[in-house]
């Protein structure tokens, strides 16, 4: 079915409608008439009140001193709107090597937060860390992972010979003393997503069709 939200936005005090992507302001009136199907309660406490415009207050006033550091928006966003965020988390614009992700990158503006060091110190005491390494911004701005952009160059190579090689020797016939041989059409959909950009599909797995001792499975169509 289609479900519609109304929400009170803790900043303006409005209430608003969401429905797919169009937003409508409404009044208390027109919220006081409907029948809800489910209701969703935020918990107030004013302490945690304070410790936002305490801390929003430092991020205004310290952005031009200290070192600036980035967090997650998401994570943000739980914070000034809950009381309970949990570990604070960079790992949604991050990549394992602990810089920008490649794919993040073009809209990595809209994803972080910029803090300053004594803020961010702040919240990792009081919410803790997962473990995600700090980002913090440097001379030359927000920059992608150059390791990560290293092994994407490798692999674009490798996509580009592994097509090339694969259209060379590929054929829908065979001579005599030749055989065909089966590989999971599961695994060759994979291998089709990394030539086209995609991940790396890993080794052949044919056990889709095949049983541990190697033999077709049960009802297997020739």
């Amino acid at each position: 079915g289609h479900y519609i939200a109304y929400v009170k936005n803790p900043i303006d005090g409005n209430w608003y409608e969401y429905d797919d992507t169009y937003v409508t302001k409404k009044s208390a009136a027109d919220i006081s008439r409907l029948e809800a199907y489910a209701l969703f309660y935020q918990k107030k406490s004013p302490e945690k009140d304070q410790e936002r415009k305490e801390i929003l207050a430092r991020i205004y006033k310290d952005s031009g001193v200290e070192i600036p550091y980035f967090i997650s928006r998401l994570w943000f966003n739980r914070w000034q709107f809950t009381t309970t965020p949990g570990p604070l988390t960079n790992y949604d614009f991050l990549c394992k090597h602990g810089s920008i992700n490649l794919k993040r990158y073009p809209k990595i503006r809209n994803m972080v937060v910029k803090v300053p060091y004594s803020v961010y110190t702040t919240l990792v005491y009081k919410y803790g860390s997962d473990g995600s390494p700090p980002y913090f911004s440097t001379d030359h701005g927000i920059l992608g992972c150059v390791i990560c952009e290293k092994e994407e160059k490798m692999l674009e190579q490798r996509r580009q010979k592994e097509s090339l090689d694969i259209g060379m020797i590929d054929t829908n016939t065979i001579k005599r003393g030749e055989y065909w041989f089966l590989i999971s059409s599961k695994w060759l959909s994979s291998w089709h997503n990394f030539k086209s950009g995609g991940p790396p599909p890993g080794p052949i797995n044919n056990y889709s069709f095949l049983q541990e001792d190697g033999s077709p499975k049960p009802r297997m169509k020739r």
